[in-house]
């Protein structure tokens, strides 16, 4: 009977790619690709306490959202490089790049998108809708220049050059909706709490630029890595606009956000340097020792996302369910500033239509770093 009451969750992934290699001319080779990658599931997170109408449907972005191949559909990558040899010691390679990740973690149905959640505190047990997570549109872009030099018996030993420079800018667009725009809680079954949200919309943009160096120095059985990297890191909110709760206005009211930049830039400089030596001369015993400084890749929000008001806003009071309809209304919320039970997403209920936060970022604020140092020993047994 069990067995016979369940079903799958229906995922499916659709990936297609092509790709297309071209010599020109002599000592060059032209490369252009084209992916699509989509996954789809039709009940995403069903389980004891989340019912099939508080399930997900997951699938790629609809083009309401943006173009379509390009920000949305079955998430396209673009790829075009060029690879030229200039000589037997010096290849060159030019690269770029689009990336339209996306994906929706929707409704079960679209009809449950008005429907107030159910929502029982003692068994966390969810009933009557849920929410809407997405769209989620993460576009990328990227160019890349690399090289690599083979220099011969120069300074005692035999040089290998690599050095690249690439920019590459991404941008987040994230919103979330609750069913109704609020939660019907209840406690042992007994209208206890509404939670009330605002719908969030946030839209983030990283810029980012490395350049990097690295000599391969080989003499006999001694081989040097020497390397050198830079990072610049820089990121900004760009302007969005959420609409007011549907019947609680004065306190989740519409807002429009105009953008913020915390000014925060990260130049970070990583050394390498590496070193391995062939004891024996046969390849069979291997000194090695290494030390590197690696920084944290910052991430489309990050160090700016707390100056944003747009973010899903919440508030809780007391609910008294008046007409037993099991659904909130205005007038069965106690809505008293000092009743007040907890509120969030960078949002004041002192202040509701404030286009400033609370919250604050540090202009000092440094990038998170490893510093690495290995020494090891491999012998071929």
């Amino acid at each position: 009977e069990v067995w016979d009451c369940l079903g799958t969750d229906g995922t499916l992934l659709n990936n297609y790619n092509w790709k297309i290699q071209w010599a020109p001319f002599t000592n060059n080779k032209l490369a252009f690709q084209n992916t699509w990658a989509e996954k789809s599931k039709n009940a995403r997170d069903a389980s004891d306490t989340r019912p099939i109408e508080t399930t997900f449907r997951q699938r790629a972005v609809s083009s309401d959202y943006g173009k379509y191949g390009w920000t949305t559909g079955p998430s396209p990558l673009w790829k075009a490089s060029d690879q030229h040899i200039i000589s037997d010691r010096w290849l060159m390679e030019v690269q770029w790049s689009h990336l339209g990740n996306n994906f929706i973690l929707d409704f079960h149905e679209d009809e449950l998108n008005n429907v107030q959640p159910r929502f029982e505190i003692t068994t966390s047990i969810w009933a009557r809708s849920y929410q809407r997570s997405g769209p989620f549109i993460r576009p990328t872009d990227s160019f890349d220049l690399n090289t690599n030099y083979f220099l011969p018996g120069t300074l005692g030993g035999d040089h290998q050059i690599k050095a690249g420079y690439r920019y590459r800018t991404a941008k987040e667009h994230s919103e979330s909706h609750i069913g109704g725009n609020t939660i019907a809680r209840y406690r042992n079954g007994v209208a206890s709490e509404a939670a009330l949200y605002r719908d969030s919309i946030t839209e983030y943009k990283l810029y980012t630029q490395a350049l990097y160096v690295q000599d391969t120095f080989t003499k006999d059985r001694l081989t040097l890595n020497v390397g050198l990297r830079w990072d610049r890191q820089s990121n900004e909110a760009l302007p969005t606009s959420v609409p007011a709760h549907p019947f609680l206005a004065d306190w989740l009211p519409a807002i429009t956000f105009n953008g913020a930049d915390a000014g925060v830039i990260w130049n970070d400089l990583s050394p390498r340097v590496g070193m391995t030596y062939d004891i024996g001369g046969d390849g069979k015993m291997i000194a090695k020792a290494s030390y590197a400084i690696y920084y944290g890749q910052r991430s489309p929000g990050q160090a700016v996302s707390p100056l944003n008001p747009v973010t899903a806003a919440n508030i809780l009071f007391p609910w008294t369910d008046l007409n037993g309809d099991t659904l909130v209304q205005r007038n069965e919320l106690t809505l008293d500033r000092t009743r007040v039970i907890s509120f969030g997403g960078n949002y004041n209920p002192d202040n509701p239509p404030a286009l400033t936060t609370t919250g604050s970022v540090d202009p000092n604020i440094k990038n998170d770093r490893t510093r690495e140092f290995i020494v090891g020993f491999d012998h071929e047994l």
